[in-house]
């Protein structure tokens, strides 16, 4: 599993792992080129890893990979294993933003790894796929702490919905207030 890797839960893999039974996997995962800390050279998953995990659970001993080198880290350059790894998360994104949809918590997540990792905030629009106000908005709901995050994610509340809460970070009582009517859908007001 890739470290930085964004997704939290992979969800219910059951009706995935017994279709990977009947089919095998009927879209390659993407590796890079990975040294492991014992010098061992292998692979790295980069996208695929609600696929890899269905595989296992599937008993399937070997899946079809897509083998990215234009991907890896670049031991050369100084800044090219940040660089390498915000691809890393850049595909991650544009990979799950068009399937399973990403909790906002999670795309927020992601967002900000690659802002963290020096990407400016135009290339990460372009290189997802997302424009540049949703990934301001995600920037936004990165900042969260962790138990207003974890609440955001439990209502299952949208970007939207989690960069208003967002807005009132500062105010405990008020974002959970605003977490708890958003939860409620159309119309739920926040009680005092």
């Amino acid at each position: 599993m890739h470290p930085r890797n964004i997704r939290d839960d992979l969800g219910d893999l059951s009706g995935l792992a017994d279709s990977i039974a009947a089919q095998g996997v009927l879209e390659a995962l993407t590796v890079i080129p990975h040294v492991a800390a014992d010098g061992t050279p292998g692979h790295q998953l980069v996208a695929g890893h609600r696929r890899a995990a269905a595989a296992i659970l599937a008993g399937v001993a070997s899946v079809p990979c897509v083998l990215r080198p234009d991907l890896a880290l670049d031991d050369d350059a100084a800044d090219g294993d940040r660089a390498a790894q915000a691809g890393h998360v850049g595909a991650m994104l544009a990979e799950n933003l068009h399937r399973r949809g990403l909790s906002a918590v999670e795309e927020a997540r992601g967002v900000q790894a690659m802002l963290d990792l020096g990407v400016p905030l135009t290339r990460v629009a372009k290189s997802t796929g997302l424009g540049r106000k949703r990934v301001a908005k995600a920037a936004g709901v990165a900042r969260l702490d962790g138990d207003t995050a974890a609440a955001v994610a439990g209502a299952g509340l949208t970007l939207d919905r989690a960069a208003a809460v967002a807005v009132y970070a500062g105010d405990p009582e008020t974002a959970a207030a605003l977490v708890a009517a958003a939860g409620r859908g159309p119309g739920g007001s926040p009680t005092r």
